[in-house]
């Protein structure tokens, strides 16, 4: 990715997924590419479904953290994000999984 120092200076990186670029003084045009898979997918198949929650719930009762499992940014892997994605996965919430602030 090329990029105007700038525009990186101007950004937001806060680890949420998300990248949250400032207004600038110059038309900016910016291409984002990522590798790897949507939060709550932790068996990897690209799609985030009950059984990423049931994954989730497995990991946390063994102690083990799955990647991509930590949806509402915590910094833990926890059974509050099994129940989010439990909760995506049926369609009560949408993917910002964090909308209360957690």
């Amino acid at each position: 990715m090329t990029t105007d120092a700038n525009i990186i200076k101007q950004s937001d990186v806060n680890g949420d997924t998300r990248l949250r670029l400032n207004e600038t003084d110059s038309a900016t045009e910016v291409t984002v590419e990522y590798e790897g898979y949507e939060l709550g997918n932790v068996n990897e198949d690209g799609t985030v479904d009950a059984d990423d929650a049931s994954d989730i719930a497995k990991n946390v009762t063994s102690g083990n953290d799955a990647a991509y499992g930590d949806v509402n940014g915590d910094g833990q892997v926890t059974a509050v994000d099994a129940m989010l994605v439990q909760q995506y996965s049926e369609g009560n919430i949408g993917a910002d999984y964090n909308q209360g602030g957690a």
